[in-house]
């Protein structure tokens, strides 16, 4: 078996437990299984898009001038937060605009701050006499305040 290294496989995003969107030239992505979000650095959106689509890393280094250690350090924090997947069977997009990743900010930021919102599931998380979802009753992460 030949090894691989994180910039030289197929990926995709880690569905159906993560959900993506990018607004205003920013991704966000949330994970449903923990309620974590995350929120993607303009040009980490532009990096994060393409891998997910199918662009193999290795080519945005070679090919664009993305920072390869940089590169790397930021496809494997996507692989630990279970926020890809590889995925050898997705076709590759073709490039047809010229893209220049040199010195392009590759950081996203995992926030907690809604973790317990996310984290409810709608069907079984329900308050009997108002029919609306709820969590569990914690101090509010962040703050300090009890919902």
């Amino acid at each position: 078996m030949v090894a691989t290294t994180p910039l030289s496989v197929r990926y995709s995003t880690a569905s159906p437990n993560v959900v993506t969107d990018t607004v205003d030239g920013e991704a966000i992505a949330i994970r449903m299984d923990n309620g974590a979000y995350y929120s993607f650095s303009k040009g980490a959106t532009v990096c994060w898009n393409l891998i997910r689509s199918g662009v193999v890393p290795s080519q945005l280094a070679e090919n664009h001038g993305a920072d390869e250690q940089a590169l790397r350090v930021f496809v494997e924090s996507l692989l630990a937060e279970s926020l890809l997947r590889p995925d050898e069977a997705k076709n590759a997009p073709q490039l047809e605009e010229v893209l220049d990743l040199r010195d392009i900010d590759l950081s996203f930021v995992h926030h907690l701050e809604m973790t317990d919102i996310f984290a409810i599931d709608p069907v079984h998380d329900v308050d009997p006499e108002t029919g609306w979802p709820m969590g569990h009753v914690e101090p509010h992460r962040d703050h300090g305040v009890e919902r």
